[in-house]
């Protein structure tokens, strides 16, 4: 039985997502192995169990909290060394099917996993949104790359994952003493990371938009085995109000679910 430390910020309104993440988690993901999972929010009166630590984190604004998630990262960098496996999953990212071990246990030479964005899943290089700033660390020259992943699902062994998140909190740190951000923040980080490794790469299919307004060709063969809830339905409050942009929340009632359920269907077959 393996020790999985299980990486999670919901910060400001993201905790909505944490229970049914943690229900979710618990009942698909790994279950032949002991969890803990590593909570990191700014909520007060969180309920938990036992195998939960909550780590008190300050919202650093847009896009500093997903730019900053390897400083996050090692505020609990002594207790992820007492684990086998680390993983890290976005706040709006839930299991739907049972995923075993062996599925992303990556082997000693792999070291580390990473998921195929479902984006640019079996799409041309051309169209990846790699780095393009030749100063900034994360920057990937055009013909290399082979795949473009993503940086909401990720994770490895835990002495070449706690590695990983190391060298790209340097990264990111000395784009930033350039002045420079990269493109997509953590995500171009992590895509020039793997260029000259050999990492576990997972399919799309554990990273499936909840409603598919692009790449539906591709896409639907897929089986998700986790789902990427969208932000903007009315159980969430809307994509502005769960990034703190507006106080004002789309109302959850069933007028809206319904235009919500809609809209989904006729994306979803629109580009089927």
């Amino acid at each position: 039985m393996a020790k999985i430390g299980i990486l999670y910020i919901a910060t400001g309104r993201y905790i909505t997502f944490w229970n049914e993440f943690y229900k979710r988690c618990e009942k698909f993901f790994c279950n032949d192995h002991q969890k803990q999972y590593f909570l990191f929010t700014d909520a007060n009166n969180v309920s938990v169990k036992n195998n939960v630590k909550i780590i008190q984190h300050k919202y650093l604004g847009w896009p500093e909290e997903t730019l900053m998630r390897f400083d996050t990262f090692l505020k609990v960098e002594n207790d992820l060394q007492k684990m086998d496996y680390i993983y890290f999953f976005n706040a709006n990212l839930y299991p739907v099917r049972k995923i075993k071990g062996e599925e992303v246990f990556p082997s000693f030479e792999q070291q580390i996993m990473v998921t195929l964005h479902p984006a640019f899943y079996n799409m041309p290089r051309k169209i990846f949104t790699y780095e393009n700033n030749e100063k900034s660390s994360a920057y990937v020259p055009f013909p290399l790359g082979e795949y473009y992943v993503c940086g909401g699902f990720n994770g490895g062994i835990a002495e070449y994952y706690l590695k990983l998140i190391n060298d790209l909190d340097k990264a990111v740190k000395n784009d930033l003493k350039n002045g420079i951000i990269a493109v997509w923040h953590d995500e171009s980080h992590l895509n020039r990371y793997i260029l000259d490794r050999n990492p576990l790469i997972l399919s799309a299919k554990y990273v499936i938009p909840e409603v598919i307004g692009f790449n539906q060709k591709n896409l639907k063969s897929l089986k998700p085995k986790m789902i990427l809830i969208d932000k903007m339905s009315p159980i969430c409050g809307g994509h502005d109000y769960m990034r703190g942009l507006t106080d004002k929340r789309i109302k959850n009632n069933f007028i809206n679910r319904f235009k919500w359920w809609l809209h989904k269907k006729r994306t979803n077959k629109k580009n089927g």
